[in-house]
């Protein structure tokens, strides 16, 4: 487990003089948000679209990709070989700035709204199932990234990351772009009749991974249970983020689908059993392809067999200084979870950070000395 820095930030839209709005945040403080690096693999390793092609070589590449640049010690501040994410590509590093922001908007929305993985659904709006979440939200136009499914109703967050060269961990300014997509977002909203949603804006630079929260001032979220720590010193209380001088074509790292949103208006609430049932076919679907395109078996967790490989991450170092399992069950143990993503923890004698949910078990620890036994996981993981 690590832990990011977020700033929280609580905005509304200001129209301006000329027809051209403004955004004005209201700076509430700072929290720590718990990180795990296992739960960030098994977010994304989920994240493919599940009509197409889905391979679990692929998936493991991808998290080795990101764990080569995106590590630290547990139980420390997330960090970023930067050096080697100036030295990177464009793209790759857009890919590894979007995976990053949806594995920690995803801890922002636990911190916030009490979101628990494994007890409530999770939607990727880009792979909607058929039936009522696709009548409701569309199936293309400008849209946020996830929806979490809460008791009181479902959330929309949107993940958005910047690299920075400066020796801070955050700006003391806003982004222009920051203001330009939550405009996007709150039209989104206006459409839906004020849905609900957030925004996370990643900052990975030199002095580590923080990120902005910003939400829209409105009465469905109170921030009852969560503790803000002072606003720093180098924090500003309050930002006005006004239009820029001149708009840029293109002033976003990601390409914006900008056709216009299908968004209908008038729809009845969802039925949420029915949207649990159908994100339930979703994820069996994505691990029935995993587990069959997975070609060797690893082991056993709690007598179910188990394909997947522990891979080295750190495909930079020389020396890799982390290795990565993502292993699928053939089919769900009957045994019950002690915890889902335990902290502190060692395997083996090394450091790690562990997720199980459902057919999906995800490690990340620091390499040395001989890999973990199948026991010692079914020890940390299950009930006696």
């Amino acid at each position: 487990m690590n832990t990011v820095q977020a700033r929280i930030w609580q905005f509304e839209i200001v129209p301006g003089a000329g027809g051209d709005p403004s955004v004005y945040a209201q700076n509430l403080g700072r929290i720590d948000l718990r990180v795990h690096l296992a739960r960030l693999v098994h977010i994304n390793a989920l994240a493919c679209d599940f009509r197409r092609v889905v391979d679990y070589r692929v998936r493991l590449h991808e998290a080795r990709l990101l764990i080569s640049y995106l590590a630290a010690p547990s139980g420390t501040a997330l960090q970023v070989d930067y050096p080697s994410l100036l030295a990177t590509s464009l793209h790759v590093r857009r890919f590894i700035s979007e995976c990053a922001g949806l594995g920690v908007m995803t801890a922002g929305s636990e911190k916030l709204f009490s979101w628990k993985p494994g007890r409530n659904a999770l939607h990727s709006f880009d792979v909607l199932p058929p039936g009522p979440l696709q009548t409701k939200y569309g199936t293309f136009g400008v849209r946020p990234d996830l929806l979490f499914h809460l008791p009181q109703g479902p959330v929309a967050g949107e993940a958005r990351g910047r690299h920075r060269e400066a020796k801070t961990l955050f700006p003391r300014s806003p982004d222009a772009n920051q203001r330009a997509r939550l405009l996007q977002l709150a039209a989104w909203s206006g459409a839906l009749k004020d849905h609900p949603y957030f925004m996370s804006w990643v900052w990975i630079g030199a002095t580590g991974v923080g990120v902005d929260i910003f939400l829209p001032k409105a009465g469905w979220w109170s921030g009852d249970g969560v503790q803000f720590g002072p606003i720093q010193e180098e924090d500003e209380p309050y930002w006005w983020i006004e239009p820029p001088r001149r708009q840029r074509r293109r002033g976003l790292d990601d390409d914006m689908d900008m056709r216009p949103s299908v968004l209908r208006r008038g729809w009845p609430r969802t039925d949420v059993a029915a949207i649990r049932d159908r994100t339930d076919g979703r994820v069996e679907s994505v691990l029935k392809m995993l587990y069959e395109t997975a070609d060797s078996d690893v082991g056993r967790f709690a007598g179910v067999p188990v394909r997947g490989s522990w891979a080295p991450a750190d495909e930079l170092d020389s020396a890799p200084r982390h290795e990565v399992l993502i292993g699928v069950l053939k089919y769900p143990s009957e045994r019950r979870h002690a915890r889902r993503c335990p902290e502190g923890i060692e395997l083996a004698g090394k450091r790690a950070d562990v997720h199980l949910e459902g057919r999906l078990l995800t490690v990340v620890r620091e390499t040395g000395g001989t890999q973990p036994s199948w026991g010692q996981l079914e020890e940390e993981l299950l009930e006696g």
